[in-house]
């Protein structure tokens, strides 16, 4: 045991009168840790019957406010009985009156205990009663002092034991304020002291979070400068499919409206041959087996027309890792087909003109070779004659049949 739970060498037989439960089972836990024997009535009767019917107590303990009779009462009743006039009898109050100082002299109380108490002040009340009872009997009471307060007349027959008993008790009792007081002011420095602190650690917090906010804004502000004014038409896009937002640029290229585009998907538009493949990069994406996905495909215009885009898709997860939503950036390169279906035809028109000319020029050497043929043979024939040759000799350049 520690120096505030001491265990009597002697323990004793208390009777606690109390209406309250938790409160009498706490009394009773400090006291029987001190080896003591508790007896517990609920009420001021049923505590003087207790009285009557088992071995008398060496000391009461009372509260004061009870049902049937407070402990006043039952102290003046225990103290005008010769049975149980020596009796100690320590009232529990709250002392928020200090009648009640005036009060527990009149009904003949030895001490009182003032809540909330302490384990060490309770077993030093009782044992102080214990050790001034066995000292001897007090002094015979006076023919009684009567003292006004607040109007009200008080007459005291208490002995000088008895009155300094609630003298002492109530400087004690005020001792204890004073300390509990000086603990909650130690308290309440520490609380504004943290509270000082705390509250300038939110200002720091809330001037951060206001830079942090007016950064968020501002972020927010260029991506929706950015989302609206790009070159190029970008999309929000369910994992439905369902078109969730879209900028000016990409309703200007599809020919809808943005209200006609949030109620459409991108399945609704996309060219029947270019549905399966952008559907397989979909499911890729969401699968993690690619990080993004770029194609190009043809999207029907509102007009029926055709537009060929450059597609890429991202996909947007939530911090947890599922799927939340696509980002599609869409580029029309109507232009640069339309481009390359010019060029592939100039292609193919200079590859048949090419063809042509090969063809014209064999048909042309192969003339020009008879040509000299025959003017070979017409010489040679005047020779075999002895004529003058018709032609002059003809180079041949290199010229092949």
């Amino acid at each position: 045991m520690n120096a505030s739970s001491p265990v009597f060498a002697n323990p004793v037989e208390i009777l606690i009168a109390e209406d309250s439960p938790t409160q009498a089972k706490r009394l009773r836990n400090i006291l029987e840790k001190a080896g003591h024997h508790v007896r517990h009535a609920a009420d001021g009767l049923l505590a003087l019957d207790a009285l009557q019917q088992f071995p008398p107590a060496a000391v009461v303990i009372s509260d004061i406010n009870m049902p049937e009779i407070d402990g006043y009462e039952l102290c003046r009743r225990i103290k005008a009985d010769p049975a149980t006039a020596c009796l100690p009898v320590v009232l529990v109050t709250s002392m928020d009156d200090p009648r009640h100082v005036l009060l527990s002299l009149e009904c003949g109380a030895d001490s009182f205990l003032l809540k909330p108490f302490s384990e060490a002040i309770l077993q030093s009340r009782v044992q102080t009663l214990l050790a001034q009872r066995a000292s001897g009997p007090a002094e015979p009471a006076g023919p009684g002092l009567e003292i006004i307060f607040h109007g009200e007349t008080h007459v005291i027959k208490a002995d000088r034991r008895h009155i300094l008993n609630l003298l002492l008790s109530t400087y004690d009792a005020t001792q204890q304020q004073n300390t509990e007081l000086k603990s909650v002011q130690e308290e309440l420095r520490r609380t504004n002291q943290s509270l000082v602190e705390t509250n300038r650690r939110l200002e720091q917090e809330i001037t951060e979070r206001e830079k942090s906010n007016a950064a968020l804004r501002e972020s927010e502000e260029r991506f929706r400068d950015t989302f609206e004014q790009a070159a190029v038409g970008i999309a929000h896009v369910g994992l439905d499919g369902g078109w969730l937002r879209v900028n000016e640029r990409l309703c200007e290229m599809v020919g809808y409206t943005r209200e006609e585009m949030l109620h459409l998907t991108f399945q609704n538009i996309t060219h029947a041959e270019d549905l399966e493949p952008d559907l397989a990069n979909v499911r890729r994406l969401l699968a993690g087996e690619l990080p993004r996905y770029s194609m190009e495909k043809r999207y029907w215009r509102k007009d029926r027309s055709l537009l060929w885009v450059n597609l890429t898709v991202a996909l947007v997860r939530k911090p947890a890792g599922e799927p939340d939503y696509f980002i599609s950036v869409i580029e029309d390169i109507s232009g640069q087909k339309q481009a390359e279906d010019a060029l592939r035809q100039a292609t193919e028109n200079l590859q048949r003109r090419a063809a042509e000319l090969e063809a014209f020029n064999r048909t042309m050497v192969g003339r020009e070779q008879r040509i000299i043929e025959m003017k070979e043979r017409v010489n040679a024939l005047c020779q075999e004659l002895g004529r003058a040759p018709e032609f002059p000799p003809v180079w041949r350049k290199g010229v092949e049949p």
